[in-house]
């Protein structure tokens, strides 16, 4: 027996705007403009399939007042730099082990691109030594994740393990201060802070970068790294928007804009033939 696929329903006018503004008027700001940008991108998408979707007009999303940021991307000389720097941090007295806790954590961030808060909570239980995984538990977005670790960070965090000895029982945290617990990202910015002066780095406007850029670099040096390769960016994108757990591909898609200029085609390339695929969005 043959079925015929019926399509889902156009979007109308009214539709659009009943979605967008529903709520009473007592939605802020920022949800009225996420409802538009949703349904905007929405519609583009089903156009694509079944012309006549009514496309919420660009020019008429409400701006959001926001910083003119844009993420720092470190550059691959300034890594090896930052690497250099933490691996001269010295033995403390009262904090022994403080030196490696910091210089394994600027490698996990840098190598998987995990948020600072995510990296702070990994327990050892977390941590699959035999095939080198990370199990990433209640995120951001609450969608747990496993990380696969480079061979090279595989190697590494063999090595940590052994010199934290962590056998003894003394913390169940990856990355624990001298009493067990794990670190607050308060302290962790100052230390990174201090070896951002120490070697010199800062953003075009002369602050020192944030420990969240690490995470742009890695999104960003990721991707030029496959597209590099020759993996086909429809393909690199999904699978680095799993990989940092973002919670769709439009994050993920943020980061062909912070490609160096020989990758500057891709982005147009990828927009000309299906612009629904690059929306607008904010870093994550």
């Amino acid at each position: 027996m043959r079925y015929e696929r019926s399509l889902p329903p156009i979007l109308t006018f009214e539709m659009v705007n009943d979605y967008i503004f529903q709520g009473d008027g007592l939605n802020k700001a920022g949800t009225i403009h996420n409802r538009m940008s949703i349904i905007r991108q929405l519609a583009l998408f089903m156009n694509l399939a079944n012309p006549g979707n009514y496309v919420f007009p660009k020019e008429r999303i409400i701006r959001i007042q926001k910083d003119d940021f844009t993420p720092y991307v470190f550059s691959h000389e300034e890594i090896k730099k930052l690497d250099a720097g933490f691996q001269c941090l010295r033995k403390q007295k009262l904090s022994p082990c403080k030196n490696l806790v910091f210089q394994m954590l600027f490698r996990m961030l840098y190598c998987t691109g995990l948020r600072l808060s995510e990296a702070l909570n990994l327990k050892l239980e977390d941590i699959d030594l035999d095939y080198g995984l990370l199990h990433i538990r209640k995120p951001k977005n609450n969608h747990d994740r496993q990380v696969p670790m480079s061979l090279s960070l595989w190697e590494e965090m063999k090595q940590y393990y052994s010199a934290m000895q962590f056998h003894d029982g003394h913390t169940l945290f990856l990355f624990p201060t001298a009493k067990g617990v794990n670190y607050k990202p308060g302290s962790i910015g100052k230390m990174f802070k201090q070896v951002y002066e120490a070697c010199g780095i800062r953003t075009e406007k002369g602050s020192l970068p944030r420990i969240h850029d690490l995470r742009h670099t890695f999104c960003t040096h990721a991707l030029e790294q496959m597209i590099e390769q020759g993996t086909d960016v429809y393909c690199a994108l999904p699978y680095l928007c799993e990989y940092v757990g973002h919670r769709d591909i439009s994050s993920t898609n943020a980061y062909l804009r912070l490609l160096p200029e020989k990758f500057s085609s891709i982005s147009a390339q990828l927009e000309a033939y299906c612009p629904a695929l690059i929306p607008e969005v904010m870093y994550d």
